[in-house]
């Protein structure tokens, strides 16, 4: 993504290369930030606003020994990864993050994590990362495409999607190109897949060439069709909790146009979240459940602060936040990863806990990070 001045370039990536985190199925404060690792008073209503402290197809075979670099296995109890700018990849726990060797330096745009030993990234030029435990190894996916969404159908078989209406789906043995309504479309990326169990699913899917022509695509077990064409925005992030539960969020076509946050109920009605309008940029949207979600954003144009949106299972609230962000997962209702870039400090990774905000430590050197997903361990 993107720095203030670089508009242009911020709006061709919402709908390019760049992705926020995928869903699986199932997070910033007041406009002032400390430079200390201290933590402030929080609270145990995560509806609150927090506070901050800084601290099916043609089949194509495929393989996982590309090439490969050695790396620390998670800590138990949890295991988060973030991915960014340069091949880099974070893991973290509730305290800090330390980067993992990684055997590429292009971006990564995606991950998913299923287990402390089987983890997925995707980046530009058709990186597919597979984690074992030990290390990240490239897999040979049949593809050039920039990837910047990656969904874990169950626990064996993954969606990853892409610029020219890329899809791929993997068994754990073999890569198949999906067929779905934008498959090959040169100006048409499949930007973000989520699942909320093998018989329900959504895409999103953007074109930077015709401005405001976003699809959503809907999975029913078996194929994916189009439940929604030629909205006025550009989507760039979505989560799914479950059928009557999902929310896609973008931006709008111009910057004197409101923000886009979409939720859609069990009707299959998509409708627009007004109480964020006149922000630009929804990058990351996660569900912890039916009844308590997030949404983030980058910049906005004009003297609008980024934003942070909380959703109670009836509507969304928002709080204004210093920090843009590029990403978000709750891996539950009390914890929550954001991750993003500064102009000033590179990228970075907060913690959500009961409310409150906390920047994490890291070793990373990357300037920007574009994705975010994580467990809790047995």
């Amino acid at each position: 993504m993107i720095r203030a001045a670089a508009v242009l370039s911020l709006i061709g990536m919402a709908c390019g290369d760049a992705g926020g985190a995928s869903e699986t199925s199932s997070s910033e404060t007041d406009s002032t930030t400390s430079d200390d690792t201290s933590t402030s008073a929080s609270t145990s209503d995560p509806t609150e606003g927090p506070t901050t402290s800084d601290a099916t197809g043609v089949p194509t075979t495929g393989t996982t020994d590309a090439s490969t670099t050695t790396g620390e296995a998670p800590a138990s109890g949890l295991f988060v990864v973030a991915v960014g700018e340069q091949g880099s990849i974070l893991h973290c726990d509730e305290d800090r993050c330390e980067s993992m060797p990684s055997p590429v330096s292009s971006e990564l745009d995606d991950v998913v994590v299923l287990a402390a030993d089987r983890a997925f990234a995707v980046g530009s030029a058709g990186v597919v990362l597979a984690w074992d435990g030990a290390a990240w190894t490239t897999m040979d996916a049949p593809t050039g495409a920039n990837l910047s969404a990656v969904a874990a159908l169950d626990d064996q078989i993954l969606f990853v999607g892409g610029s020219d209406g890329t899809m791929l789906r993997w068994d754990g043995a073999t890569w198949t190109e999906v067929e779905h309504p934008v498959q090959g479309v040169s100006d048409q990326t499949v930007h973000e897949i989520a699942f909320a169990g093998p018989d329900f699913g959504l895409a999103v899917v953007c074109s930077f060439s015709e401005l405001g022509q976003s699809s959503i695509l809907r999975w029913d077990g078996a194929s994916w069709t189009s439940e929604r064409e030629g909205m006025d925005n550009m989507l760039s992030s979505l989560a799914v909790a479950s059928p009557a539960v999902a929310a896609a969020g973008g931006h709008a076509p111009t910057p004197d146009e409101p923000l886009n946050l979409l939720t859609r109920d069990a009707q299959a009605t998509w409708t627009r979240v007004e109480d964020i309008e006149e922000r630009n940029f929804v990058t990351g949207v996660s569900f912890a459940s039916e009844s308590f979600g997030m949404a983030v954003t980058d910049l906005s144009f004009g003297p609008h602060p980024p934003v942070l949106a909380l959703w109670d299972g009836a509507q969304w609230t928002t709080q204004d936040v210093q920090d843009p962000h590029t990403a978000v997962h709750l891996v539950d209702a009390e914890l929550g990863f954001l991750v993003g870039w500064g102009d000033d400090d590179g990228a970075f990774v907060q913690r959500w806990k009961a409310g409150e905000l906390t920047r994490l430590p890291t070793d990373s050197s990357a300037t920007a990070l574009w994705g975010v997903d994580g467990i809790r361990l047995p």
